[in-house]
């Protein structure tokens, strides 16, 4: 069953408010009377009982009305100041009357019933309770024959969202009602902050609603009128209009946007879209989801805008996609699905997206993601695991504009992949595992094509030679054979040569160990214990040369294995501590046999014991590492320089910290030292602060350079800031990337928002470079969206300030 559509109709409300009244009503009806009322009086005797100590002692008469089962059955219980009843007459009730039927609860200061006419008349503060929906008013005046009636000043709360009321609801027939000045809001009843106000409504149960002059208001400021609306009435998902969202954007003039939802049937639905614009843009689309079964959701999303003839392409940001000429009409096409296990261990993927061009995101999207991806992708994949075998097929498609017109357009149509996981060989210690692929490729770059397929499989053989807690040595052979129906021909990067067969071997040996580690109890306030692991790491690897490898067309990772000839150390330090826990209260007698027991456990119990409670809780408060790489082979230096004259065995020294001393904060640097030329040539320090529960910094610096040179090709840094102004309701969001490079803001975001009990309003602001020329000015806007409770996004207004 699908969700209701993001932006809810009006008609929920109308109608749960009528459902109750009808439910309310029918309940009345089957406690008319049938015989003389009987007083308890072992009930008087309960309001002395010691349950009533902490109340005021309730002096009402209680009664007991029992029901015949012709109308009804059961039995109706009640309180009132006074009571007076005459069979076949009348029941009359007064002075802070209570009754009970079934889940209803009426309260009123006055009941009457009129057993010859029945029509029963409840007056003054008149509130009626069913399981979570409340109707109240000053005068309920009902026809228990006739089934019709009517509630005046009636204010209505359906669940914990809706609040109605209306000067007069009538119930007319079985299904037909009338509502006289009606307002609904899913704010504080008392003092909303918004509401819709309703002149009158004709409503028909499993209909449709007939609105005259709805109005909608924040304070007693008017937001908009609409003379006439036709709205479903149902209890179910229903078609019909979803509220307008008017908007503004300086680039497209003021906007208003309309929406038609459309259920198709039970497991699917549409919402149908138009968005007009006074600068002659016009917009459409369509979206719709579908949930079969509990195991299959989907989303299909298509959207259409026609732009003015002149409209200027350039006027903000140079464009991804120069192709495009202005008055080009642009769209999006967007298809997600999702099916789980499928045939009991298969998992199918659709993720299909297609644009008229490569501007259309950034033009129409704002997160800053998809304003400034370069590209589109697409897949669709079926994998699923099988004990310990993996199957994977994919279709593919990643597209990108190069400089000038010419796309490259990279596809896989498709690829097959089987992978069979580290599995023991009998009783051996060998463990075998496989990787396999086929794949159909296509490349297209301008009006050029170029199709070829490969094969490829890599076996592998591990045998693990200690598996002792403190020593892990690993030893692997392998190797890959690739099998390509194309090859560039000599010299080029054009397929036209003939098949190629690629072999390498494989062969490597892993050695962590020995570990060593120590627990320390602390007497600080923070921490109780702390654990010290050293971990060494040493790794030799290697892969046999191909003499053809500029033969190979290049795709992926597979076909830019290189030669290795090596060994890589690596040393590990982590602090792993457990959080003190609040001390526990203890009698004398239980601390004494406690501190009996533990002096006399030995020293491996002691151990044991620690290892187990620094499990429980413990965090990682820190780490260190470093690594560094060594050539065996001259022909494959571990570092040289650009024209290739100074070479070493040596790779650089890479350096790691982490430091997190609590919870909430995290910090992580990095850092690439080149020893041919003693210089840094990358690091980076990334992490992020907790604050309390509104407030938080993330941050982020990354910086290269050339080491031979000294020329920093990047240096960038980022800052993002969460402020709880007024905790909980107003807070301030920052997002910003400055190029330390050019001494250049690439882009701030600036989000001030207020969460109202009812509504949100947000304030955007944005000052972007990204994409933008040299000789081009910041492209700067802002936008102010107002979101409804049960309603959805109201009002969104955009603009430039340039």
């Amino acid at each position: 069953m699908l969700p209701a559509p993001r932006r809810r109709p009006l008609a929920p409300f109308v109608l749960l408010l009528l459902s109750t009244l009808v439910l309310a009503t029918a309940a009345i009806h089957a406690q008319a009377p049938p015989s003389p009322p009987t007083v308890d009086a072992a009930a008087d005797a309960d309001a002395t009982d010691a349950s009533a100590e902490a109340a005021p002692p309730d002096d009402r008469i209680v009664f007991r009305v029992r029901i015949d089962d012709a109308q009804g059955g059961g039995q109706a219980e009640g309180r009132a100041g006074e009571f007076d009843y005459r069979e076949g007459q009348y029941l009359v009730a007064t002075d802070n009357v209570e009754l009970r039927y079934r889940d209803l609860r009426l309260r009123a200061d006055r009941l009457e019933v009129d057993i010859p006419t029945q029509q029963v008349i409840a007056e003054g503060n008149v509130v009626l309770d069913e399981g979570p929906q409340r109707l109240s008013g000053d005068l309920l005046d009902y026809d228990l024959e006739k089934r019709t009636g009517r509630v005046v000043n009636a204010r209505a709360t359906i669940g914990a969202d809706y609040f109605f009321s209306g000067r007069v609801v009538e119930k007319l027939g079985d299904a037909d009602y009338r509502v006289e000045d009606g307002t609904f809001t899913s704010c504080d009843p008392e003092s909303p902050a918004w509401r819709i106000q309703l002149g009158s409504a004709d409503v028909t149960l499993e209909g449709y609603a007939r609105i005259r002059n709805a109005r909608m208001r924040f304070g007693n400021v008017p937001v908009f009128y609409l003379p006439y609306l036709l709205w479903p009435a149902k209890t179910t998902r229903t078609s019909g209009l979803l509220i307008p969202k008017p908007g503004y954007s300086s680039r497209r003039g003021a906007h208003l946007g309309m929406a038609y939802y459309q259920t198709l049937g039970r497991s699917a639905d549409a919402t149908f879209y138009a968005d007009l614009y006074s600068e002659e843009y016009f917009g459409g689309g369509v979206e719709v989801r579908y949930r079969p079964s509990e195991n299959t959701v989907g989303q299909i999303e298509g959207y259409y805008i026609s732009e003015p003839d002149d409209v200027d392409i350039d006027e903000f940001n140079v464009p991804f996609d120069p192709s495009r000429e202005p008055g080009d009409p642009r769209w999006k096409l967007e298809w997600q699905h999702v099916t789980e296990n499928l045939w009991n261990h298969f998992r199918g993927v659709i993720d299909y997206r297609d644009y008229s061009d490569l501007d259309f995101q950034r033009d129409y999207e704002r997160d800053a993601s998809n304003q400034t991806r370069a590209f589109v992708y697409s897949n669709a994949y079926l994998s699923g695991n099988i004990g310990q075998h993996s199957l994977n097929l994919l279709v593919d498609q990643r597209e990108r504009v190069l400089r000038g017109d010419a796309r490259d357009i990279r596809r896989q149509l498709p690829e097959f992949e089987y992978r069979l996981r580290p599995t023991r060989i009998g009783n051996t210690p060998i463990y075998a595992e496989v990787d396999t692929s086929l794949h159909a490729f296509r490349v297209e770059v301008g009006e050029e094509t170029a199709d070829w397929q490969r094969a490829d499989i890599a076996p592998n053989i591990s045998v693990p030679l200690s598996t002792l807690p403190w020593l892990s040595v690993k030893v692997d052979l392998g190797g890959r054979f690739t099998y390509y129906s194309d090859s560039f021909t000599s010299g080029t990067t054009e397929l036209g040569g003939n098949t190629l067969e690629r072999s390498l071997g494989a062969a490597g040996v892993e050695i962590v160990g020995p570990s060593f580690s120590r627990i320390f109890d602390l007497n600080g306030s923070r921490f109780s214990k702390l654990k010290h692991l050293v971990e060494p790491r040493i790794e030799y690897a290697y892969i046999s040369d191909f003499d053809e490898q500029d033969e190979i067309p290049t795709f992926d990772e597979i076909d830019r294995f290189l030669p290795v000839n090596g060994l890589l150390f690596t040393l590990t330090q982590r602090f792993i501590a457990k959080p003190r826990p609040k001390a526990p209260e203890k009698d004398d007698a239980a601390s004494t046999d406690a501190d009996d027991a533990e002096a006399g456990e030995d020293a491996e119990g002691e151990a044991a014991a620690a290892e187990a409670a620094l499990d429980e809780g413990a965090f990682e408060i820190g780490s260190f590492s470093i690594s560094q790489g060594y050539s065996l082979d001259d022909e494959l230096p571990g570092q040289r320089s650009r024209d290739g004259d100074l070479t070493t065995d040596e790779g650089p020294i890479n350096l790691q910290l982490r430091i997190n001393p609590s919870r909430a904060v995290s910090v992580k640097a990095d850092a690439r030292y080149n020893t041919l030329f003693n210089e840094f040539e990358q690091y980076s320090l990334s992490g992020g602060v907790g604050l309390g529960k509104y407030n938080g910094i993330g941050f982020s610096y990354l910086t290269r350079l050339n080491a031979e040179s000294m020329n920093r090709s990047s240096e960038q840094a980022r800052l993002s800031t969460q402020i709880g102004l007024v905790p909980g309701k107003l807070e301030l969001t920052t997002e910003m990337s400055y190029d330390l490079r050019a001494s250049e803001l690439l882009q701030q975001r600036y989000f001030l928002t207020w969460k109202g009990s009812c509504y949100t309003v947000q304030l955007e602001y944005r000052a972007s470079r990204l994409g933008a020329g040299d000789d081009q000015e910041t492209d700067r806007d802002f936008r102010f969206s107002l979101s409804l409770k049960n309603v959805g996004t109201f009002l969104d207004l955009t603009g430039s300030a340039n």
